[in-house]
């Protein structure tokens, strides 16, 4: 269902009926996923071309607008809500003598993934200060209560995604618990002390 809405959506804007398709996928995924989301693109009507990981698909986009031909060396670092990719890849430029025109080409040095390490963790670091803060002023802890967890954990998702942008927000839920409100002001600092950030930098070391 997904791929044939995405084939519609693609052939509207092209104005013309897409069966080609190149699909970009976790680079931890085993010949099992990958030969399931190929089946579903064949049910969809479309022929894969290609499988790239999401991470080379970061790098076409750019090379896609690059004009150099100067070879530079780049560092893609993906994390998602459980696990953490980096890939090492040099991007260069050539000329291509059968097509008549400079091209850009990409070659893979290194691909590191870590499992059980991404964005939820931050989620989780939210989620306990924000548990510590109404802790503090209410003499009651929330994480003992798993509603009031999940809804902290839910909301600490929010304030993530508008720290990534802004350098403080409020976070409030109504009714945490026991009717009692939460209402705190959350300041990036907190997710930016996180001890993670250093684990972080680690895999990005052993990758490069």
């Amino acid at each position: 269902m997904i791929l044939r809405n995405l084939k519609r959506h693609a052939s509207q804007q092209a104005g013309s009926d897409i069966k080609d398709c190149v699909i970009a996928i976790p680079a931890n995924w085993g010949p099992k996923a990958r030969m399931s989301l190929v089946n579903a693109a064949y049910i969809a009507d479309m022929s894969v071309l290609g499988l790239i990981n999401e991470n080379s698909a970061a790098i076409v986009n750019f090379a896609i607008t690059r004009n150099d031909s100067d070879p530079v060396n780049m560092v893609i670092y993906n994390l998602g809500s459980a696990n953490l990719q980096i890939s090492i890849i040099k991007l260069f430029g050539y000329h291509d003598e059968t097509k008549g025109k400079n091209v850009q080409a990409a070659e893979v040095i290194a691909h590191h993934v870590v499992d059980d390490v991404g964005g939820l963790e931050i989620d989780e670091h939210l989620a306990n200060y924000l548990a510590e803060e109404f802790k503090k002023k209410h003499k009651i802890d929330p994480r003992e209560k798993p509603r009031s967890w999940v809804k902290l954990l839910h909301k600490s998702a929010e304030v993530k995604e508008i720290l990534s942008a802004n350098k403080e927000t409020t976070a409030y839920v109504e009714g945490l618990i026991d009717g009692i409100d939460l209402q705190v002001n959350v300041k990036r600092e907190v997710i930016d002390s996180m001890e993670l950030f250093g684990k972080f930098n680690s895999y990005i070391e052993n990758a490069l």
